[in-house]
């Protein structure tokens, strides 16, 4: 039967209620590779899919959780699925971009895409799905949630696009109509450059040559809203 959502997974208890296809997958619950408790889930092959979720569309709601791989500069591809047992019902929402391998990431992904009509065919979807490629990398996965979409959402597929001596140039997606962003750089933890920009892409300058930054923003949707942080990435300026 259905379950209800806010729906949460630790994987402390196994991974039953889940749904995993692919050819040659691998999957177990893993006590070294955890964010919370004592086990998480390691995967390899396999698209992912979560159980069937009481809800009429997935169109109001975001899934977020951690991950990390073996290996950097990969990709999960998130969606909606309308049969967990057909991959070919899968259709992506967005991808989420892992950069540095064996680092957990807090990924999150928003389904109010679902509301155009390029989604009509999966409005009524009510199983969320994460592609993995199928490759030889392994994933680790620990603390999945599908909840309500906050109001402001928080930006996604923020990336660096163009780094020189005293800049870097951001880009990403927004969820929200909001038309500002704090963009925020740090050198550890010194925040060297925290200011407000009304464009995407966005290019920071005023930095120093030669250094190691990282990057982050959150959108602004009023006076009294803005979303959660969204890690960019980290980038080296060049030399002066």
């Amino acid at each position: 039967s259905a379950v209800s959502v806010p729906f949460t997974e630790s994987f402390e208890y196994g991974y039953d209620c889940w749904t995993f296809i692919g050819d040659n997958q691998y999957v177990n619950t893993n006590s070294a590779q955890k964010v919370s408790g004592n086990l998480g889930l390691s995967i390899t092959k396999a698209t992912i899919v979560s159980p069937e979720l009481d809800v009429t569309s997935l169109a109001d709601y975001m899934i977020t959780g951690w991950v990390r791989s073996n290996v950097g500069d990969v990709d999960l591809s998130i969606g909606v699925m309308t049969d967990a047992g057909d991959v070919s019902t899968f259709e992506p929402i967005g991808t989420y971009h892992i950069q540095d391998g064996w680092k957990w990431c807090q990924f999150r992904m928003y389904f109010n895409d679902l509301l155009s009509d390029d989604y009509a065919d999966f409005r009524s979807a009510r199983y969320v799905a994460i592609y993995l490629p199928q490759e030889d990398v392994s994933f680790f996965m620990d603390d999945i949630a599908i909840v309500p979409a906050p109001q402001c959402k928080q930006p996604v597929e923020a990336k660096i696009d163009a780094v020189t001596s005293n800049s870097a140039t951001l880009s990403w997606t927004s969820k929200s109509d909001e038309t500002s962003w704090n963009v925020v750089a740090r050198i550890g933890e010194r925040v060297m450059v925290d200011t407000i920009v009304t464009s995407n892409p966005a290019t920071i300058t005023g930095l120093q040559h030669s250094t190691t930054y990282d990057f982050t923003l959150k959108a602004i949707c009023s006076d009294v809203a803005e979303s959660d942080v969204t890690e960019v990435g980290r980038a080296t300026t060049e030399c002066g």
